[in-house]
């Protein structure tokens, strides 16, 4: 079953990789809720292609929502990689280190401490919570908004 399954996959998305998934999320959800099927409902088969169907765009979504996600690294990958002076010469890193500076002073005063917290002093998200006193879903969503306003401003 699961070589045709994969073979009806790759015809829809033309990822391989994808289609891999979504035979494995299918065989795993046949597995797991084999108790539900009702064959008065419909053929097995037309039932297993519609979980395929479902885990599709499950995953699609999934991924969707993973490539929307902002990380710190996509404004400033430099500044994560060991120092290596042909790579990074000192007055780059003061530049770098200057449009941070000015990106991170045009954000809300609660959003400026928070990534001022988390990228320049090392502090994990944890440690910011209990030091400014927030739940951490907070202080997530601080960072997740100052990293997209920093990014617009790059791009824009």
């Amino acid at each position: 079953m699961a070589p045709r399954l994969l073979n009806f996959v790759r015809k829809q998305s033309n990822d391989e990789q994808l289609a891999k998934d979504v035979v494995q999320e299918t065989m795993l959800k046949v597995w797991t809720k084999a108790h539900l099927y009702d064959k008065s409902k419909g053929a097995g088969l037309t039932w297993i292609y519609s979980i395929a169907r479902n885990a599709k765009f499950d995953i699609l979504r999934r991924l969707k929502h993973q490539n929307d996600w902002i990380q710190g690294d996509d404004l400033w990958p430099v500044l994560e990689e060991p120092r290596d002076d042909e790579k990074l010469p000192r007055e780059f890193e003061a530049l770098v280190s200057e449009e941070l500076r000015r990106l991170i002073e045009t954000l809300p005063t609660a959003q400026a401490q928070v990534v001022d917290l988390v990228y320049l002093k090392g502090s994990s998200q944890q440690e910011v919570a209990d030091v400014l006193g927030v739940p951490l879903g907070t202080v997530k969503s601080r960072l997740r908004l100052a990293l997209t306003k920093m990014k617009e401003a790059l791009n824009g």
